[in-house]
Formats: C-alpha cells, sequence, structure tokens
C-alpha cells in the first residue's frame, strides 16, 4: 500500500502514558523541552534542534514536523504522563524505506523523568504501532555505542544487536562516536507477542 493511504493514529497510550503528535501551537512548550535538555541531549539530538533559539523558530520546527507527518517523511509524540500531563519524552519514527517498509524508531528522556521505565513503555507501544498500523517488515534502533540506556531499552523490547559503525560521529568538545545498531522483524515480533499472550 502507498504510505500515504496508510490510515495512522496520531496518539496511543500505555497504562501509564498518553503518546500524542505535536500540532500547531506545541512550539512554546517544545522550546521549553530544548532548553532544559540542551546539555542532556547534546550529541544525541541533531544540532539544528538543539540550536532553536526562540519560541517562534521552536513553532516553526513544529509544522514543519506535522508537514512531514502529512507526507509520511517522520513522525513525533511527546510522550506524556496521563495523570499530571507533564512532558516525559518523544518517540520519533523515521528514516522510512517504504519498499521494504523498514522504519526507525528514535527516543528519549526528559532529563528530569529518566529512571522510571516510561521510555521503555513508549518504545513498547510504539513498536506495537509501527507493525500495526505502518505495516513494517523491520524496525531499526540506532544509537551511539557508549549510551548503556538506550541499549538497554532496545533489548528489553526484543531487538537484536547487529553491529557497530565504528567513529562514525563527531563527538561534542572533540574525539568521536561509534553507533550501535539494533533491529527487529516482523516475524520475530509476532513470535515474541504470541509468548506473552500464552497463559
Amino acid at each position: 500500500m502507498h504510505p500515504l493511504l496508510l490510515d495512522i493514529p496520531d496518539t496511543m497510550e500505555t497504562p501509564r502514558l498518553t503518546l500524542r503528535a505535536y500540532g500547531p501551537g506545541d512550539g512554546a512548550e517544545y522550546f521549553s523541552v530544548i532548553k532544559r535538555n540542551r546539555e542532556h541531549l547534546a550529541g544525541v539530538m541533531p544540532n539544528y534542534i538543539l540550536a532553536i533559539a526562540t519560541a517562534e523558530e521552536s513553532e516553526t520546527f513544529i509544522r514543519q514536523l506535522c508537514a512531514d507527518w502529512a507526507a509520511r517523511n517522520r513522525f513525533c509524540f511527546a510522550i506524556r504522563d496521563k495523570q499530571s500531563n507533564e512532558f516525559i519524552g518523544e518517540i520519533y519514527i523515521q528514516g522510512m524505506d517504504w519498499d521494504v517498509p523498514t522504519i526507525e524508531l528514535g527516543f528519549y528522556a526528559d532529563v528530569n523523568h529518566q529512571g522510571k521505565g516510561f521510555i521503555t513503555e513508549s518504545v513498547t507501544a510504539a513498536v506495537e504501532f509501527i507493525f500495526d498500523h505502518m505495516q513494517a517488515h523491520k524496525i531499526c534502533v540506532v544509537c551511539d555505542d557508549v549510551n548503556l540506556k538506550s541499549h538497554a531499552v532496545a533489548e528489553r523490547c526484543g531487538f537484536i544487536q547487529e553491529g557497530v559503525l565504528r567513529e562514525q560521529k563527531r563527538r561534542p568538545g572533540g574525539g568521536y562516536i561509534s553507533s550501535r545498531f539494533y533491529g527487529l522483524l516482523r516475524s520475530e515480533y509476532e513470535k515474541q507477542r504470541a509468548k506473552k499472550m500464552k497463559p
């Protein structure tokens, strides 16, 4: 099916969280998120996002995310606590090769909400979302080789390490960073899901 014909929901829910696509008007809050997480996400998030300097620039970026969603180029979800509505982190789905289809999944936790299992809960929901609504054959996760927290999330969610590209990026402040690649095939996901459903 052509990706423009896919009916892709703009929300996901987990027991504790709501994941919602960004929309017009979210720029001011997103700017606060960027300011709060600049140091935390240095070297993880692209510099053009971390360099956002005003709420207006942030709103422009949010509008671009909306356009990317409509064009089926990128899908970004804000993760929120159901009870407090606090911003917990972000799930982003991008790098689609619709001919396979292979889809890249990324994530980060807000600096104030690490270590509580929120990202594992969100990634579990996103994996189901990608296989069920985007008809993926494979999902990939790419993270820095030294990012042990992201490795743990990928592995808890059933991803298999496929390799490391050595010294692929420059490290902020000097040096180089290697990238670790994880993958999850639809067949592997379906086996995992069947095992969980067994009484």
